[in-house]
C-alpha cells in the first residue's frame, strides 16, 4: 500500500539499451525489462507496435509466478516504417501503471551512413589560457549491427599513425571516438593533410569509409 511508484520499463536490443530514435539491430529480439518493488502484475502487461497490439506469436508471455519484482518479456517486432514505435504498459501489484513509448529506426544491412571529424581542420590548441588541449572527435553512424569497428588515421603516403578498435555488442547507431591528435607513440603530429578511415565488420561483411582531415596549428 506504500508503493506509489509505477514499474520501470527498459528495452534492450542485442545488449544495447534502446534510446529515442536509436537504430535497432536487424532480426534481433527486443528484451523488455520490467521492475517494481511490489511486483509486476503478470496479466497487466500490454505491448503494441505502432499503436497496434503485438501478436501473441511475436512475444513471450510474462511469468505467472516466481519473483515478479523483475521480469523480462521478449518480443520480435517486424519492421513496418522508417521509424517504428513500441508502446509498453505495465501495472504493479499496488495498482500503479506505467506507459512508455520507444521510437526507433529499424536497422538494416551493415553500412556507414556518415563519418565526420570535428573540428576539421584542427589545431589542438588549449581553450583559454590555462584550459586543457582540445581533442578531435570523430563521429559516425552505423545503420546496421557491427561486431567490430576500427578507426585509423593515415598520412598521405599511406602510413598508419594511430588507430582505435571497438568491439560489440552495442555497435549500431551514432557513435563518437575522441583522439588527442598524437600518433601511436604519443608524439604530436605535424601540420598537414591526413586521412581517417573507418572499417566496420559483421561476420563476413565489411564496409569502409574514408575522409580527409587536416592539422593547422601555429598560424
Amino acid at each position: 500500500l506504500e508503493d506509489i511508484r509505477p514499474p520501470s520499463i527498459q528495452v534492450f536490443v542485442y545488449g544495447k539499451e534502446l534510446r529515442f530514435l536509436d537504430y535497432a539491430a536487424k532480426a534481433q529480439p527486443f528484451n523488455i525489462l520490467l521492475a517494481d518493488p511490489s511486483g509486476v502484475h503478470p496479466t497487466q502487461v500490454s505491448i503494441a507496435l505502432n499503436r497496434k497490439p503485438l501478436a501473441a506469436d511475436c512475444r513471450s508471455a510474462p511469468p505467472a509466478s516466481g519473483d515478479l519484482r523483475n521480469m523480462t518479456v521478449t518480443t520480435y517486432p517486424t519492421s513496418e516504417n522508417r521509424i517504428d514505435s513500441l508502446f509498453v504498459t505495465a501495472t504493479d501489484l499496488a495498482g500503479n501503471t506505467s506507459e512508455s513509448a520507444f521510437a526507433y529506426m529499424p536497422g538494416g544491412e551493415l553500412g556507414i551512413k556518415f563519418l565526420s571529424c570535428h573540428p576539421n581542420p584542427f589545431s589542438l590548441r588549449a581553450k583559454g589560457v590555462n584550459g586543457p588541449p582540445q581533442d578531435v572527435r570523430f563521429a559516425f553512424l552505423l545503420v546496421g549491427q557491427a561486431d567490430e569497428v576500427t578507426l585509423s588515421v593515415y598520412t598521405v603516403t599511406g602510413k598508419r599513425i594511430w588507430s582505435q578498435r571497438l568491439l560489440g555488442p552495442d555497435l549500431i547507431g551514432y557513435k563518437e571516438i575522441p583522439w588527442n591528435g598524437r600518433d601511436k607513440d604519443a608524439y604530436r603530429i605535424a601540420n598537414g593533410t591526413y586521412y581517417a578511415k573507418l572499417s566496420a565488420k559483421s561476420g563476413r561483411k565489411s564496409v569502409k569509409k574514408t575522409i580527409r582531415i587536416a592539422k593547422l596549428e601555429g598560424y
